[in-house]
């Protein structure tokens, strides 16, 4: 055999080697991991209000799309999700803030208890900043995965 029928042969090895699957096989059997990239919560309702730093209770909460400028100090949102996970469970999200010109205002991530007995799940957060008239969108990513987005509006005082 010569040089380059043994260079084609461990080339040909060293590529089938790299496609063969392995499942990873532990004393009790198989392993199951679940995928990252799948979610853990689906949204139910994204919801906006404003309100002061302290937030408001539920029954006082007026919710819009469309706020008036100079009235909106703390813009809050109302996320409630359904609860997908089997067993008791933390995530973290992210929420990113944009303007109407797809610049981020605020990006902060955030964590989540799961409980396997929750079905359903209430989660409140707002900011403070400088609202101005334009359009505003809200995306929440679990990992990669965009789980919600809205947006509202801040109009001029007329």
């Amino acid at each position: 055999m010569n040089k380059i029928q043994a260079i084609t042969a461990a080339f040909i090895l060293i590529t089938i080697s790299g496609c063969a699957s392995v499942n990873p096989v532990y004393k009790g059997g198989t392993e199951t991991v679940n995928d990252p990239y799948e979610p853990k919560i689906e949204t139910e309702s994204l919801r906006f209000f404003t309100s002061g730093a302290d937030g408001l209770e539920k029954k006082y909460r007026v919710y819009n799309s469309a706020f008036r400028e100079g009235s909106v100090d703390w813009m809050w949102y109302e996320l409630i999700v359904r609860n997908l996970c089997v067993k008791d469970d933390q995530i973290s999200f992210k929420e990113v803030w944009l303007d109407g010109e797809n610049r981020i205002i605020n990006s902060t991530k955030k964590e989540m208890n799961l409980k396997e007995k929750d079905i359903y799940l209430e989660y409140l957060a707002g900011i403070k900043t400088d609202w101005k008239e334009g359009y505003y969108v809200l995306r929440l990513f679990q990992d990669s995965l965009k789980i919600a987005e809205k947006e509202f509006k801040i109009t001029k005082i007329r």
